[in-house]
């Protein structure tokens, strides 16, 4: 076969080792020397035209450029551009493969123009750095390696699809291979039932070789994948600072295979991150909005543990600073693949295909690479700056967090009641079985959300089971306590007096709250109690007084008045939430339904009939008195 032309193409005097060096290897190495032929400019026989017309007409032969990048920038034309640059450019036109490697970190002293030029590479073409010989040798015989076996000239097997020499059918967590089955039936239509034999499912998602399981079979359903890949773990730290120092404030290592890792880093996030409370326009329930989407998070987080090289030593990181996420994996961009590319198109070269592929039909990960598309878009829709991409040390994407909120709301955390529990109560509207709550939270490891959200919770006395009798009843639900009520209404009471629903629920003065919390939890000796068979639920001691006389603005909150204002003449509960524009039964009733009819605002048309399919809602004389007033001051505000 005819051999492929590389063109080696840097500041001769800067890389003269180098290039001599690559230049021999290429002609010696026992592989490289079979496939490819080297061209240097300092290598070519005499030649009587224009130096600039000769290496620009190899450029045009060769079908590898590979670039060598240092601190000069070079001798430049009358355009002001580098022999080196030209050179690019030529291969670029061509559409001839490229490689490129810069020596030294960012942080050293470049010419401007190479700084300029180098940037432009980092955005066109997936590079890597070196500091020694040896390393940009490893480095070459890895990209030329890869162009090999993409051009379908060597046959190598990679990590994810080689078979594990010592594994057994025995290490995978039957289980886990069943729930997953299971949600890839309800994701994709995945065509194979539960229960079915482990060989069988192996085989459909190509995770067998013959008898033997690939690395991905047991990175995806291993029941201890850390046996066989001890640094297959996914790092999380976060930092109350703008850089890595000690002490760190939380650092955990999680293991486990490459579901539970990504489910426990995203949950390990948003936990730290900044939440605020929107407005309840579509449902009584308080909507969790992170400061970052959860989706940009998952995104990241899922193609850093998808897409790393598991051969490395290196370990999937995930760091939270005060001005932004970072989120590092051992790997690099595939050669077909740059971070313009990233941007630009929806593209899908996984490093890890066997892995990617269980990976996908797990909702996990897109088949057709929109997931870096929706991370742009999501970011732009939040108002924050794009992710950054950066190839230096493995691949890094870099989130920046939006600017700290003001507005007089000091940020006090308080030691008492722990984020998570905060977080457990602002969407608390009900009986809620415990998968509800953490929906509503946005998390997605069952036993990261138990043993930080749920148990504490009930430890702390905020929430608790519908059924102390059977604590594994498959009709367990939970309920808030009278003291988790009262601190509930402390908090959504701030929010929404303030009218700051978009205040980071850490920002609470918490301490204050707790305090009101633990004097009035004492006043109260019933316990909450809900009853969903009638429209009248008696769920908590309300804090109006339906005997006065005299109606003040500052006594009903916004959900009330919505009500009051909304009811014209005598309406049904479906008609209500309708004109509301409310979909939950439960918190149409907790929040707006109860309160006023206990506040005397407004009463049962029939009220010796409590189920009646008949039953409708008028208000009462107080009722109307409030409403005219309410309507009048908006008129003349």
């Amino acid at each position: 076969m005819q051999k492929l032309k590389v063109f080696i193409s840097s500041v001769q005097g800067e890389f003269a080792k180098e290039r001599d060096l690559l230049y021999q290897h290429f002609l010696t190495d026992a592989l490289l020397s079979s496939f490819f032929e080297p061209v240097t400019f300092e290598n070519l026989s005499a030649n009587c035209q224009a130096p600039n017309i000769v290496y620009i007409e190899k450029v045009k032969q060769s079908q590898l450029y590979l670039a060598l990048l240092g601190q000069e920038y070079g001798k430049e034309d009358e355009n002001g551009i580098s022999a080196t640059e030209l050179e690019y450019i030529q291969a670029r036109v061509q559409h001839i493969d490229c490689v490129a490697f810069i020596k030294g970190k960012s942080s050293i002293e470049r010419h401007e123009k190479e700084k300029t030029f180098i940037s432009k590479i980092q955005y066109e073409l997936s590079y890597k750095r070196f500091e020694t010989s040896e390393q940009l040798i490893a480095e070459v015989n890895s990209a030329c390696v890869t162009l090999l076996k993409d051009k379908g000239l060597i046959q190598l097997t990679s990590f994810d699809e080689s078979s594990h020499s010592t594994a057994q059918l025995s290490d995978l967590d039957k289980v886990k291979i069943d729930n997953f089955v299971g949600l890839a039936q309800a994701k994709r239509g995945f065509p194979i039932r539960q229960g079915s034999a482990i060989e069988k499912i192996l085989t459909h998602l190509h995770l067998l070789n013959g008898d033997k399981l690939c690395n991905s079979a047991l990175l995806a359903f291993a029941k201890d994948p850390q046996q066989f890949f001890p640094t297959a773990v996914t790092k999380c730290a976060h930092f109350h600072g703008y850089r890595v120092e000690k002490p760190i404030p939380d650092h955990k290592v999680f293991q486990g295979d490459v579901f539970q890792q990504v489910d426990q880093a995203i949950d390990f996030v948003l936990l730290k991150k900044r939440v605020s409370v929107g407005m309840r326009d579509t449902s009584n329930q308080a909507p969790i909005q992170y400061e970052i989407p959860r989706a940009v998070i998952a995104e990241s987080i899922v193609n850093a543990v998808a897409h790393r090289l598991y051969t490395s030593n290196g370990s999937v990181q995930v760091m939270l600073f005060v001005d932004r996420l970072e989120i590092t994996n051992p790997g690099h961009l595939t050669p077909e693949l740059s971070i313009e590319k990233l941007k630009q198109e929806d593209t899908s070269y996984p490093t890890n295909p066997r892995l990617a592929e269980p990976m996908y039909q797990a909702g996990y990960i897109e088949r057709f690479g929109t997931g870096t598309e929706e991370m742009f878009r999501l970011t732009k829709e939040a108002g924050l700056s794009e992710p950054e991409f950066d190839l230096e040390e493995g691949f890094k994407v870099t989130i920046r967090r939006p600017g700290f909120v003001t507005g007089g709301v000091t940020e006090q955390v308080t030691e008492q009641v722990a984020e998570e529990i905060k977080r457990v109560l602002i969407v608390f509207y009900e009986d809620m079985k415990s998968a509800d709550i953490q929906i509503a939270l946005q998390l997605k490891h069952r036993e990261y959300f138990r043993a930080n959200y749920l148990k504490p919770s009930i430890d702390q006395g905020f929430i608790e089971r519908t059924k102390k009798e059977k604590p594994n009843s498959p009709l367990q639900k939970y309920r808030l306590t009278q003291k988790g009520i009262v601190f509930k209404k402390e908090i959504m009471s701030f929010l929404y007096s303030s009218k700051q629903t978009e205040i980071p629920i850490c920002y609470l003065a918490s301490e204050q709250v707790s305090e009101q919390v633990s004097e009035q939890a004492t006043d109260h000796d019933t316990d909450y109690k809900a009853n969903n068979d009638t429209d009248f639920v008696a769920d908590y001691d309300v804090i109006y007084d339906t005997d006065q006389d005299t109606i003040h603005d500052t006594d009903y909150d916004d959900f009330i008045s919505k009500l009051i204002i909304a009811i014209q003449e005598e309406k049904s509960r479906p008609e209500l939430m309708e004109l509301l524009g409310l979909n939950h039964i439960g918190n149409f009733r907790n929040n707006y339904l109860n309160p006023a009819m206990k506040a005397g605002l407004i009463e049962m048309t029939l009220p010796d009939s409590l189920k009646s399919k008949n039953q409708k809602y008028r208000l009462t004389s107080k009722g109307n008195e409030l409403k005219v007033k309410t309507e009048k001051n908006r008129n003349s505000g």
